[in-house]
């Protein structure tokens, strides 16, 4: 299962970062039926809505991450990360987090929002 999970990480990480938000929706709600308590989708989800600028909607799945298993550091993290204003962001997938770097004229927009 671990192995499976690593794998499907990884594809829904690759659609996310190639925009491909539908169909990394679409994989993620199936995991989410086949995980109902499991934290990770959400987290993955949590990510996916962030990255497409839905804010507000990315932090309900952080949150609902983090109360199906407060000990799943990726969806602590990601709250902690997306909850507060910063420059720097790392996105954690479970494995090895991603850095990406907003200019201060992107963060500007998000204050705006």
């Amino acid at each position: 299962m671990e192995n499976e999970n690593s794998y499907e990480t990884e594809e829904i990480k690759e659609m996310i970062n190639n925009h491909r938000f539908h169909e990394g929706e679409a994989l993620i709600s199936t995991l989410m039926l086949k995980e109902p308590h499991a934290a990770r989708p959400h987290n993955l989800m949590g990510i996916l809505l962030e990255k497409e600028g839905k804010h507000s909607d990315a932090m309900k799945h952080f949150r609902a991450a983090y109360a199906l298993d407060p000990s799943y550091e990726p969806a602590e993290k990601n709250l902690e990360t997306f909850g507060a204003f910063a420059i720097d962001r790392d996105y954690d997938y479970g494995e090895e987090p991603m850095k990406e770097t907003k200019t201060v004229q992107q963060k500007e927009h998000a204050l705006c929002i």
